[in-house]
């Protein structure tokens, strides 16, 4: 189809209509040893001047295994890796970020691009995007993720960015997190006691990445009105019930440690929320 997709199948041009429709398997080209990718099944429509490949809700390989887009998290505790049309490494790992949507080669930046038509339109939008550089070999995605944690009573929930450096096999993450979980009301009062004297400007609850993040927290029609509606002091006339938590952060950075086989953080994030409570202030954290 060009320099940047392979494919196996068949081809068909049906009376008048100036695009060839494409039936079989692509594959994406690319110098990076660090990323096996398998052949993607597909059938549609191709512009050659614009080349954008669908991707099913259960994209296979031509042997009709699963194939995943976004990244997961090693079973075997090892770190976290991207998948561009790959196969688990192990059965057992989890998807922390899926991406679908459409698969496309960005000429001017060297990378393929995944998500929906709109988000690669404008990398502004919130929702599921993937990228990676044939230049670097390094692979980048956000939107809402799962962290993959299970701890009874306390809810945990993530939207960010992600990326993955491969000289180093590292992975740095920048999260927005809701965490929420019962405790008792005197506690509750004694710990905030101490956030409403935290010093340093108030957080921007307008700044283009912490609406990208909170809002892929948020259904769209939430997002709209909460954003809308937000007052002179910066703050939400009206605090969306998704994040009338215990706990919200933003601008949580996050880094793999191979050592500990943890993903561990120590810096200042952002305290949107707490119990329920707009705070918006710097906050220093230790996280592992």
């Amino acid at each position: 189809m060009s320099p940047h997709f392979a494919f196996k199948g068949g081809v068909e041009l049906q009376g008048n209509d100036p695009l060839f429709t494409f039936t079989g398997f692509t594959k994406i080209i690319h110098p990076c040893s660090n990323l096996i990718n398998e052949w993607l099944n597909f059938e549609s429509k191709i512009d050659p001047k614009d080349i954008m490949i669908p991707i099913g809700d259960n994209p296979k390989n031509d042997e009709d295994l699963p194939l995943f887009n976004g990244f997961l998290f090693a079973s075997d505790s090892t770190g976290l890796y991207p998948a561009i049309f790959t196969k688990k490494r192990r059965f057992t790992d989890y998807e922390v970020l899926k991406v679908p949507g459409y698969l496309k080669y960005d000429r001017k930046n060297k990378e393929f691009r995944v998500g929906s038509k709109e988000k690669l339109a404008d990398r502004n939008l919130s929702g599921p995007y993937l990228s990676f550089n044939t230049m670097n070999c390094t692979s980048y995605g956000e939107g809402r993720m799962d962290l993959g944690s299970k701890m009874g009573q306390v809810e945990l929930k993530a939207a960010g960015n992600i990326l993955y450096f491969p000289d180093s096999d590292s992975t740095e993450l920048n999260l927005t997190l809701s965490i929420d979980f019962p405790f008792p009301n005197e506690l509750k009062k004694i710990i905030g006691t101490g956030f409403e004297n935290l010093e340093g400007s108030s957080l921007d609850l307008k700044d283009e990445e912490t609406v990208k993040f909170l809002t892929d927290m948020l259904d769209s029609t939430t997002s709209e009105k909460a954003f809308a509606g937000i007052k002179e002091d910066g703050k939400f006339k009206r605090l969306p019930k998704e994040f009338d938590k215990t706990f919200v952060f933003n601008n949580v950075k996050l880094s793999w440690w191979k050592r500990d086989r943890a993903l561990q953080y120590s810096g200042e994030s952002g305290l949107v929320v707490y119990n329920g409570e707009q705070i918006l202030k710097p906050l220093s954290l230790c996280w592992n």
